[in-house]
């Protein structure tokens, strides 16, 4: 039983009409694939993954001085007089970047403003990390008995619906002008 020239045509207009958001859809599975191919092998981690959550470590560090901290850096922990934190590869913001790259890379953009948007929402997923890290490790030393909730549901979630508006944002930006220019 063949499909008749009605369910064709129905088939046909549906992804004409759709046909972006299902290759959009089929591209982000592939740049994230090789995203995570990458930042899990022994070589984007030690080339990429290690110095990068390092130099949060250094840049936490750094404004926590600047609050009145004495710090070190060694490796990924930030050590200070009373408290420490060591910062992990599900706390640097490397796979959230890696996932919202992959969904701005997927979009029907010119290639200028899919990386002008990677370069962005790299930037603000690093800087919400810096203040996520050096946050922690203030509540850490000042009230401890909070550090649990802070860390693993307060920023957690912050980070969550963050990723959300970054990726809800590009796509309300970069799908509607895709569809007027191709409609």
């Amino acid at each position: 039983m063949g499909k008749t020239m009605e369910e064709t045509e129905n088939i046909s207009t549906w992804y004409g009409r759709n046909g972006y958001i299902v290759w959009s859809a089929l591209k982000f599975g592939a740049y994230l694939s090789v995203f995570f191919l990458f930042l899990t092998s022994r070589f984007g981690q030690t080339q990429f993954v290690e110095p990068f959550t390092h130099m949060l470590g250094v840049c936490t560090g750094f404004f926590l001085d600047i609050f009145g901290y004495t710090t070190r850096v060694d490796g990924t922990q930030v050590i200070g007089g009373t408290f420490s934190v060591r910062i992990t590869n599900g706390c640097n913001g490397v796979y959230v970047t890696a996932l919202v790259s992959a969904a701005i890379l997927a979009t029907p953009a010119s290639w200028m403003h899919r990386v002008l948007g990677v370069a962005l929402a790299a930037s603000a997923i690093y800087v919400l990390n810096l203040f996520r890290s050096v946050s922690l490790f203030i509540i850490g030393d000042l009230k401890y008995e909070w550090f649990d909730f802070a860390h693993v549901y307060f920023w957690q979630t912050v980070v969550v619906l963050a990723t959300l508006a970054i990726v809800l944002a590009w796509a309300g930006w970069s799908f509607p002008k895709s569809c007027e220019a191709a409609g």
